[in-house]
């Protein structure tokens, strides 16, 4: 088990590889410099610093619009149980949005075939895609709610 010290050397390590690759050194160059056995090695520590600078940002941004969903549905739950029309409809496109960013609700006509699906994206991929898909589905509810008034 490495040791904080180690992980501190570590995470500067990959700094400095993303630094080296951001001003053009290959990853056979990178290897060179920082002492890694090849340019697979470079390769993976420059992914795995990438990795963790999107992904936490990510998770805490995921947590926050969750923690932000949760406080409006107790805003209103007591009212909607007391049959507010209006309320319930807030409660229900609450739980609506809350499944969307945990990728709950199926697309359109239902969850593709698996010979139709698209590859499988993992990682940094995953994670750009889903803010895309998150950002794309504010901007048609906000065309919507644009629309209904």
């Amino acid at each position: 088990m490495k040791t904080d010290i180690q992980c501190i050397e570590t995470r500067e390590r990959q700094r400095r590889a993303i630094e080296l690759r951001r001003s053009g050194c290959t990853f056979d160059e990178i290897a060179v410099k920082l002492g890694y056995s090849g340019r697979g090695g470079a390769y993976k520590a420059v992914r795995k610093a990438l990795r963790s600078v999107i992904e936490q940002p990510a998770l805490e941004f995921l947590a926050l619009e969750l923690s932000r969903l949760d406080a409006l549905q107790q805003a209103v739950w007591d009212q909607a149980l007391r049959g507010d029309p209006k309320a319930v409809d807030a409660v229900l496109k609450i739980m609506d949005r809350r499944a969307t960013y945990l990728g709950l609700n199926a697309p359109p006509g239902g969850w593709p075939a698996p010979e139709q699906q698209a590859p499988q994206l993992t990682g940094n991929d995953a994670i750009l895609a889903a803010m895309k898909a998150l950002e794309q589905w504010d901007e048609r509810e906000r065309l919507s709610g644009d629309q209904q008034t």
